[in-house]
């Protein structure tokens, strides 16, 4: 049986988008008859030397008002960080204990490797796969999740995504090479595959997330019954930025439609001044199984994730995305996703209460037609680049 090793976020991970995604693509190129696993690396045990050697001094040649900016923005980061410590430690050990059930069931190599022993996986696989998720960083181009460990075996990319949506000429060239030594490259964004055909001749393709090469029957039975009584009816709620602005306009849609709201305060195990009061129930032992059973039994969902709001269109489910400004790229995939599927106003930047109200629900006839469209697209490009 042919084996593929696949490197994405997955060692040690409590993210809820990138243990899903890799489960969803070990799980369909099992299902389809390879041995397929997660590469146990820990990116976080030796740093990976930066290609671009030219971001080094970026911060002098920034203006004024870009350096204090950047200065504050640490001065955040730092009070965050102190925070989390002071007031989530234990809730962030109870929400990391939620994942390890569901972690550990994702096939993986039993051991950790690091930027020093990455290479001893090669004998383990025939084909190397790197992605889903944002693995692609302009800041460490050529590291290992652009497949530079690999010796001999085919190397695939699939549905990578840039944390940046530009490049200076340095970064431009490094990743052209990167890029070149890759058999089969697709990308998750529209706009990553113009940035990338504007530099190498490679073929790029776009796809769609792993999440979608399950159907809503397989994802359904994973999120199984919960045994935490919801409410009937219920707002599931999944911020990861700090916006308080987008937690008050749920509150006035919640307050309309005479709904509670249920929240993960704190989802990315940091301290948010916009989590503190929100939400009616609040909860923090959420296994990725019951995150999903939150959003398939939501009346409506809002987010400013990614994945949530993958989940919500496998689901069915009326959904709003706010805007996440503080994330470079981010909006990217977003707004990526919701032409794919045809529903680009569920993109709700500039927008206030009685523009949420006034949606029209979302037409899932439609919806399941392009995507489909799109999951055969994927398919082909991934069965494709395996088999070649």
């Amino acid at each position: 049986m042919i084996k593929i090793a696949i490197i994405t976020k997955y060692y040690n991970s409590a993210n809820y988008g990138g243990l899903l995604q890799a489960y969803a693509l070990t799980h369909y190129l099992q299902s389809i008859g390879y041995d397929a696993f997660q590469i146990c690396f820990d990116e976080k045990s030796v740093k990976s030397k930066s290609v671009t050697s030219d971001l080094s001094g970026r911060f002098s040649s920034l203006t004024f008002i870009e350096k204090v900016k950047r200065i504050l923005k640490k001065i955040k980061t730092k009070i965050s960080v102190y925070a989390t410590r002071l007031f989530l430690k234990n809730k962030n050990k109870l929400r990391r204990q939620a994942f390890t059930s569901f972690r550990e069931s994702i096939p993986h190599t039993s051991t950790v490797y690091n930027s020093n022993t990455i290479s001893d996986v090669n004998p383990k696989a025939d084909i190397f796969i790197t992605g889903s998720d944002r693995v692609w960083s302009e800041r460490s181009i050529g590291d290992e999740y652009y497949l530079s460990f690999v010796k001999s075996a085919k190397k695939i990319a699939y549905a990578v995504s840039l944390r940046a949506n530009e490049l200076n000429k340095n970064q431009k060239e490094a990743m052209a090479a990167a890029v070149e030594k890759i058999d089969a490259v697709s990308v998750r964004e529209k706009e990553t595959v113009r940035i990338l055909s504007e530099i190498t001749n490679k073929k790029i393709e776009h796809v769609l997330d792993p999440t979608f090469l399950l159907d809503k029957t397989e994802w359904a039975e994973i999120a199984g019954k919960d045994p935490f009584e919801c409410e009937s009816q219920y707002i599931f709620c999944y911020f990861l930025g700090d916006d308080i602005k987008n937690r008050r306009l749920v509150k006035q849609f919640a307050k309309n439609k005479k709904l509670k709201i249920i929240t993960l305060p704190y989802s990315k195990e940091s301290f948010n001044l916009a989590d503190v009061s929100f939400g009616d129930i609040r909860l923090t032992q959420v296994s990725p199984n019951r995150f999903l059973y939150l959003i398939k039994n939501a009346s409506y969902v809002f987010t400013d994730s990614f994945h949530a709001s993958v989940f919500s269109i496998i689901f069915h489910r009326q959904f709003f995305i706010m805007p996440r400004n503080e994330i470079k790229g981010s909006g990217t995939r977003i707004e990526s996703l919701v032409s794919v599927a045809g529903i680009e106003n569920r993109y709700c930047e500039n927008t206030d209460k009685y523009t949420l109200l006034s949606l029209d629900d979302i037409d899932y006839n439609a919806v399941d037609g392009r995507i489909q469209q799109y999951r055969e697209s994927s398919v082909a490009f991934l069965n494709n680049a395996v088999n070649q």
